[in-house]
């Protein structure tokens, strides 16, 4: 949040681009949808095993340590996209895509492959897969954004029946 703050504060200091424009509203898009896709179920772990328990607490060191690296990488690109240095996106782009990636795959690790979610279930490492080969293509940061929707709308029950 805090890159993607920085981003706004540079577009209305000085002559804005229309690079770091788009770059700092799609890690702003990154972040909700990383918000979403965490919060999306009501209840986390479908037991109290300890193995199923163990996995999740652990699985948090990569969940977090993912969202750092992304906010770094956010924080990176936006300099980047104001600067109008085109030259190191190829390497930045990894360092946008490989912690979207690894933050998808550890959620889906960690909490998902507890849960019957059907048609569902698939969503988090598909676009974790659609992350990683967006970042050796070196896609820009509004790539990610997209793919983080895509795995959101995939995965987030929106219109799912309400529980008890």
């Amino acid at each position: 949040m805090l890159a993607v703050s920085l981003g706004f504060g540079a577009l209305f200091g000085g002559a804005p681009r229309p690079s770091a424009l788009v770059t700092t509203v799609s890690g702003l898009v990154i972040l909700f949808a990383l918000f979403f896709l965490y919060f999306c179920e009501r209840e986390h772990l479908p037991s109290r095993r300890p193995g199923i328990g163990l996995v999740w607490s652990y699985g948090h060191i990569f969940i977090f340590g993912a969202i750092a690296a992304l906010g770094a990488a956010i924080g990176a690109a936006v300099a980047l996209a104001g600067n109008a240095g085109a030259g190191a996106w190829s390497r930045l782009s990894l360092w946008l895509g490989l912690p979207l990636a690894i933050f998808l795959a550890a959620l889906w690790l960690a909490r998902d492959r507890h849960f019957a979610l059907g048609s569902r279930s698939p969503a988090l490492p598909t676009t974790a897969a659609a992350a990683i080969g967006a970042a050796l293509l070196g896609a820009p940061a509004w790539v990610f954004a997209v793919t983080a929707v895509a795995g959101v709308l995939w995965r987030v029950p929106f219109f799912a029946p309400s529980r008890p």
